[in-house]
């Protein structure tokens, strides 16, 4: 299996010889291969049915393994995807990983968006295949859903996801996961579910706590034979209409009123800096194209589902007053840079962006580590491809940088702000982030 010729990548015709290095990980529905490319570069080689096959090309999706072409050898054909150095959710619990239930949410999120952009393809795509073999956690904490199954339709998916989120509630971190959780997987099982639902009510689950019921006093024992006849479905109404009360405060009360305190939050935040001294750059080639690369204030940058003003640290940056610090588990920062001024240069196929920031981790564990992600945007909602750069393990300020090349039709490049994710990850260390740099260079 030496010698694989490569027959199209995205953004052109190319011609490249990859050498099989090992079997991967095996995705769902066929074997994986790791390869490596004409530049020494790591790549993913899949055996995968027709029908995956065909709709390969027109897949693209943070969530989704990035697919880069078409090849063959000794008359089979493989499928080129991007390499990530990770391992399913299956094979973490097996190997004795374990879960808490926000990181079980954050992984049913993540699962959820992917097959939302599935089903809401035309025609609809179904994975088939949802499970915890499926679900890869990359270097980084980036989750992706991976290969294809025998498709049974979106119904199926919703029952796989459900399927999922139970897997994952059998090895808990600390303590069994809450009744709420359980009852959202159950939903997913129900005729009609669908992954818009299922992405409302996970993030609803993820928004905060809420009250649980108490057990019934074991009083109520001593009086079980001397109650009322009626009062037993007074009783079951009662209990009815509490249940169904913590629900509608959990799914509709608390987002809003969480929403509402969180935008008052962010006015509040951004009446303290004056974002009109953060104008937006010249857009050159090799010029820093972002706004407030050195972070000094919220100015430029966005968090979903509003910007949290904890991520602001003042004092201790690599330069100027103020620097990011973030927690694990917390949301994204991130900002996008429209870059179709450079749309003939990129067309041509020879342009790049070079992400760059300061970072450094204090604390300790093995969690925690920042790092950056980017990707070029075709239009609002098809990610074309990207790069997640080497995480910073240093306590003091250390200049990390990356860079990855620019499809033809890239119209928008984001950059992210993250920090590492790891199963068996007792403690978490504090990300910090200052001086961040977004460049395109052409040749």
């Amino acid at each position: 299996m030496n010698g694989l010729n490569d027959e199209k990548l995205m953004g052109g015709e190319q011609e490249g010889k990859y050498s099989v290095i090992a079997p991967a990980a095996p995705w769902a529905g066929g074997p994986v291969f790791t390869a490596a490319g004409p530049g020494g570069e790591k790549v993913l080689l899949r055996e995968a049915s027709k029908a995956e096959a065909g709709a390969a090309p027109f897949l693209s999706h943070p969530c989704l393994p990035a697919y880069l072409g078409a090849g063959e050898a000794g008359g089979k054909k493989f499928l080129v995807y991007e390499y990530f150095d990770g391992e399913s959710l299956q094979a973490e619990a097996a190997a004795g990983g374990t879960f808490t239930e926000f990181e079980a949410v954050k992984i049913a999120y993540e699962t959820a968006r992917a097959l939302k952009y599935l089903h809401g393809l035309s025609p609809r795509v179904a994975h088939g295949d949802v499970s915890a073999g499926s679900v890869f956690r990359a270097k980084g904490g980036r989750l992706l859903l991976c290969g294809r199954g025998p498709s049974a339709g979106p119904e199926g998916d919703m029952k796989g996801l459900a399927g999922l989120m139970r897997r994952l509630a059998d090895s808990p971190r600390a303590g069994t996961f809450s009744a709420d959780y359980f009852k959202i997987a159950g939903y997913l099982e129900l005729p009609g579910a669908d992954a818009g639902d299922a992405l409302k009510s996970i993030e609803a689950l993820g928004a905060g706590p809420v009250a649980r019921p108490e057990a019934r006093p074991q009083i109520f024992k001593r009086f079980r034979h001397g109650l009322p006849l009626l009062a037993w479905p007074l009783a079951a109404a009662v209990a009815l209409l509490f249940f169904y009360g913590a629900f509608y405060i959990r799914f509709e009360v608390w987002p809003q009123f969480r929403a509402k305190r969180l935008v008052a939050a962010t006015t509040v935040l951004f009446r303290k800096f004056n974002c009109s001294s953060f104008p937006r750059p010249e857009i050159k080639l090799g010029e820093n194209l972002l706004v407030n690369p050195g972070l000094e204030g919220p100015c430029g940058w966005t968090m979903f589902p509003t910007f949290d003003g904890a991520v602001l640290k003042k004092g201790g940056a690599n330069s100027g007053e103020y620097c990011f610090a973030t927690e694990n588990d917390m949301p994204l920062v991130k900002q996008e840079v429209d870059v179709s001024a450079f749309s003939g240069s990129i067309a041509s196929g020879q342009c790049k962006a070079e992400l760059s920031a300061y970072m450094r981790a204090s604390g300790f564990g093995k969690d925690g580590a920042p790092f950056l992600y980017g990707y070029a945007k075709l239009n609002a909602d098809d990610p074309a491809s990207g790069t997640a750069c080497e995480p910073v393990e240093s306590k003091n300020w250390t200049r990390g940088v990356c860079e990855f090349p620019l499809p033809a039709g890239t119209k928008k490049v984001r950059v992210e702000l993250d920090s590492t994710v790891t199963a068996l990850s007792l403690f978490s260390r504090k990300a910090y982030y200052d001086d961040v740099s977004l460049k395109v260079r052409c040749n």
